[in-house]
């Protein structure tokens, strides 16, 4: 049996579990600890979120909040949220069975059942106290927030950067090839948006928000044995602009969404928009950002605080293969750049 955390016990007695208690450790997380517990006849996942003193995001909070909010719409493909305790950072779930999808499962009714799922949380007629959720991680508003994300990104990578022969390796792919494609990326959003007439330092109207799953993908997902698939890790959602959760969508690169099927999913979501070719447009705009927004992502294990997360969550040292994923990340992205932006 796993060793559980302080506190686990008591909230797994709350959360219903009686008789003798089994619980194992499962692999793959990247930021958290996450055991499935037995016990009687029921079987729940217990999560133990990372938290440290220069990182004040409540994960247990965004994720528990999501849930509720998420059952309280109909939604019956994510977890149950089953029992928390905010003092030892932990959280009990409805465990959900399945396997980590690989990308050949990722098929247009696959993304279908991801577009329902998003549609189900941002019905045209909100429930008034969702309003009470937060914003996202990393939330943006206006033009000028996402491309500032990715300015204090990069700006935060490169003060990390040590002495290291793998650090010098990174900092010169900053210097040499990511930070010269940025500067034109940035410069071609800019101009994209004042062709639109859209000005960089105005926010979305609250209409326009959605509740975002956050880092959404087929990376965190589980496929069941009907085929269907279960959504999890919800630790950065809340309110945020539907432009972010497209371009995050499009460029995660665990288990890639066909690149063939962006304008559905982009259509779908823009939709909902009071000018859905205008939305449309925008998320074109700021697609290749978040392309270098997750060339950067891969590139967390340089940073001291998401390395301690790392270790919490029992990962190894990975900067040397992060950085040539980066490198390719980036290939790709510098290879299709000029017919993202045809006008």
């Amino acid at each position: 049996m796993s060793a559980l955390p302080p506190g686990a016990m008591e909230l797994l007695a709350e959360a219903g579990l009686s008789g003798e208690i089994s619980a194992v450790r499962l692999s793959g997380g990247m930021n958290n600890q996450v055991f499935r517990v037995t016990g009687g006849d029921r079987t729940v996942v217990l999560k133990s979120y990372f938290h440290d003193a220069h990182d004040a995001r409540d994960r247990l909070g965004a994720e528990w909040g999501f849930l509720t909010a998420a059952r309280d719409l109909g939604v019956g493909c994510v977890a149950a949220p089953l029992a928390r305790d905010t003092a030892h950072h932990l959280g009990v779930y409805s465990f959900l069975s399945g396997r980590l999808p690989a990308p050949e499962d990722v098929s247009p009714a696959a993304v279908d059942q991801a577009l329902a799922f998003v549609t189900r949380l941002n019905p045209a007629s909100r429930a008034v106290e969702h309003g009470c959720l937060p914003a996202a991680s990393e939330a943006c508003f206006s033009g000028a927030q996402h491309l500032g994300t990715v300015d204090r990104r990069l700006d935060r990578l490169s003060r990390a950067l040590g002495d290291t022969l793998v650090e010098q390796e990174a900092a010169r792919f900053l210097r040499e090839d990511l930070g010269p494609l940025w500067t034109r990326i940035r410069d071609d959003i800019a101009t994209g948006l004042a062709r639109l007439g859209i000005d960089p330092a105005v926010e979305i109207p609250a209409a326009e928000r959605i509740l975002s799953p956050s880092d959404f993908g087929f990376h965190n997902a589980l496929k069941t044995e009907d085929g269907r698939f279960a959504f999890l890790d919800f630790e950065y959602a809340g309110w945020d602009d539907p432009a972010k959760l497209v371009g995050d969508a499009f460029n995660q690169v665990k288990v890639p969404l066909p690149q063939y099927l962006y304008p559905v999913f982009r259509d779908t979501v823009a939709a909902r928009s009071p000018d859905p070719a205008v939305a449309s447009r925008r998320f074109d705009l700021l697609r290749p950002l978040y392309a270098v927004k997750w060339v950067l992502i891969i590139l967390n294990d340089f940073i001291p605080l998401d390395e301690r997360r790392r270790a919490f969550a029992g990962a190894v040292d990975r900067r040397a293969p992060q950085l040539a994923a980066a490198r390719a990340k980036f290939a790709a992205l510098a290879g299709e750049y000029p017919s993202l932006t045809d006008s």
